[in-house]
C-alpha cells in the first residue's frame, strides 16, 4: 500500500495549535508530509475583551519542526498561484488544517480525501469566531467538531462530533485548553487510523456564522458564567436530544 500524501495547511509564525498538531502527526503518521505555511496578515478583526488564550507567544516556528522532521516546508499565501502548484505536484490525498484562513473552493477540490478541519464549536449551530463566548451566549455545549470543509465557512461533512465536560470551577482557558486537547486527540485517531472514516454529520444546515460580540453581549456572557457552568450538564443532555451527538 502506498503512503499517503499529506499536506498541513499551518500559519508562518509560532502557534500553539500548528505546534501540537505537527508532533501528533509526527508521532502517529508514516505518511508523506508537507507543510504549505500562509505568511503573517493584519485582518480587520475585533477581538472579543473575553480572553480565551494566554497572552504568551509561541517559541517553535512551524520552519523549525518542519526542518527536525525532515518535511518540505513552503511559504505561500493558502489560495494563491503558488500554492496551487505546490498541491498540483504533490497529489495529495489529505489536507490538514492546522492554522489557516478560510481556504477556497479551487483548492480544496485537488485534495483526493479532501481537507480536514478541526473546530473548536458545535457544528453547524456555532460556527465562526468566539465560539467559547457564543456557547454561553446561546446555551450551547462546549466541543469540537472535525469535519472536511468545502466552500461555505465551517460547513461540509462532519467526521466527528464532540463535547467537552465543563466544571463549575473551570476558567475561559481551561475551556479553551480542553478543546485544543479534544482537537488533538481527533487528529491523532484520524491519523492512527490512516483517515479511513465512514461517519457522515450533516452540517448544511443553515445557521449564521458569528458575528463580532458587542459590549452588552460581552456583558451578558460573563454575567452568566457561572449559571452556565452549574447548568452545563442539562444543557448537554438537551442538546443530545435534538442533535447528532458522538460524546
Amino acid at each position: 500500500m502506498r503512503k499517503k500524501n499529506i499536506i498541513i495547511f499551518s500559519y508562518d509564525f509560532p502557534h500553539l495549535k500548528t505546534k501540537l498538531g505537527m508532533q501528533v502527526i509526527d508521532i502517529y503518521s508514516t505518511a508523506n508530509i508537507f507543510v504549505v505555511a500562509a505568511p503573517w496578515k493584519q485582518l480587520n478583526l475585533k477581538k472579543s475583551s473575553i480572553r480565551t488564550e494566554t497572552s504568551n507567544k509561541e517559541y517553535l516556528h512551524p520552519r523549525e519542526i518542519s526542518n527536525k522532521y525532515g518535511w518540505e516546508y513552503y511559504v505561500s499565501d493558502h489560495n494563491s498561484s503558488e500554492t496551487r502548484k505546490v498541491v498540483e505536484n504533490i497529489n495529495p490525498d489529505v489536507g490538514i488544517i492546522l492554522g489557516s484562513r478560510i481556504i477556497n473552493d479551487n483548492i480544496i477540490k485537488m485534495f483526493n480525501l479532501g481537507v480536514i478541519n478541526f473546530h473548536p464549536g458545535v457544528l453547524p449551530q456555532n460556527r465562526g469566531l468566539n465560539t467559547i463566548q457564543n456557547a454561553i451566549l446561546r446555551s450551547l455545549p462546549q466541543g469540537v467538531t472535525t469535519h472536511i470543509i468545502d466552500k461555505s465557512v465551517d460547513q461540509g461533512t462532519g467526521i466527528f462530533l464532540d463535547c467537552l465536560n465543563v466544571e463549575v470551577d473551570d476558567t475561559f482557558f481551561d475551556i479553551s485548553k480542553k478543546i485544543l486537547n479534544l482537537e488533538m486527540e481527533k487528529l491523532r485517531d484520524l491519523v492512527v487510523n490512516d483517515f479511513q472514516f465512514d461517519k457522515s454529520i450533516n452540517l448544511t444546515q443553515e445557521f449564521k456564522k458569528n458575528k463580532e460580540l458587542n459590549l452588552n453581549e460581552e456583558k451578558k456572557i460573563l454575567d452568566m458564567f457561572m449559571e452556565y457552568k452549574k447548568n452545563y450538564n442539562l444543557i448537554l443532555e438537551e442538546y443530545k436530544e435534538k442533535n447528532y451527538f458522538e460524546k
